[in-house]
């Protein structure tokens, strides 16, 4: 088994090398693109999608909104329950946080000179050389803003990574051979506590997903840790009522065998709330 992702910019071949990767292992595939459809068939406002097609920040873009933290809850849960069912290649620009608490991940970032990405979209966009550097620039500063927003995190910071490849110095073959090789060995070889890790942490993301989609408890932030199926709350409501609707949300999740640990009852805004209903 072998759970790997791939941290690709535009115009580095990074969508070829999972395939690659992926036939060579005999495992499946999963994109960026296939999560936000997945996310789209949710049924997420239209506009949401305008804003992060066209790279729009919300107004307060300093902090996410409850609709934000609804969408990463959601596709994690999905890359976790593939990565439950087995070995997969990722790739995409957000691997490495969505699998952040998965130890035996082989986190693969590929890069190339920005001389050799420049040409690249020349040749597919026919572009001129002008416009192929305006156009990377702007997809890699939005990309980084985006990555800043939804995750908190700098994705250039090379300790995010196990395996960095600069695709311009080799051939895909030669790439997809390398990260291959190194998948064999620790820490990226799962062994039975890995899979109860990623197991219990898909329970994890099925409780956050199913807390920021419900209206009552989607302003909130409640802390849900999981081992063997046990789940231990903690957090604040605003009334007994919440509270209530919170434990029986967690207590239907699929995996879910009891709930210990418990949610303090107090006023968490001068005004009402969402949560407070």
């Amino acid at each position: 088994m072998a759970i790997i992702t791939i941290s690709r910019g535009s115009k580095s071949g990074g969508c070829d090398l999972a395939e690659l990767v992926a036939k060579k292992l005999k495992c499946k595939v999963i994109s960026r693109e296939m999560l936000i459809k997945f996310a789209k068939d949710w049924g997420f406002d239209p506009k949401f999608w305008s804003d992060i097609s066209e790279k729009r920040m919300p107004r307060l873009w300093r902090k996410t909104t409850a609709q934000h933290r609804q969408y990463i809850h959601l596709i994690r849960s999905t890359l976790l329950e593939y990565a439950d069912e087995g070995s997969l290649v990722y790739h995409g620009n957000a691997g490495q946080f969505l699998l952040a608490q998965v130890p035996c991940v082989l986190r693969v970032k590929l890069i190339a000179p920005v001389e050799y990405r420049i040409k690249v979209a020349m040749e597919e966009h026919h572009m001129s050389r002008r416009e192929s550097e305006d156009w990377l620039k702007s997809v890699d500063d939005n990309r980084a803003r985006w990555i800043k927003f939804l995750y908190g995190a700098d994705g250039s910071d090379p300790t995010l990574y196990d395996l960095e490849i600069n695709i311009s110095r080799m051939k895909l073959e030669t790439a997809a051979e390398l990260i291959c090789k190194t998948v064999e060995y620790d820490p990226f070889n799962p062994d039975d506590h890995c899979h109860e890790m990623i197991t219990d942490l898909v329970i994890q993301a099925r409780i956050y997903t199913e807390l920021s989609s419900n209206p009552r408890t989607k302003t909130l932030h409640i802390k849900a840790e999981v081992e063997g199926g046990i789940v231990q709350l903690s957090g604040n409501v605003e009334t007994e009522r919440v509270r209530h609707v919170v434990r029986e949300l967690v207590r239907g999740v699929d995996g879910v065998k009891s709930i210990h640990g418990d949610l303090n009852v107090k006023r968490l805004s001068p005004l009402p709330t969402q949560g407070g209903l």
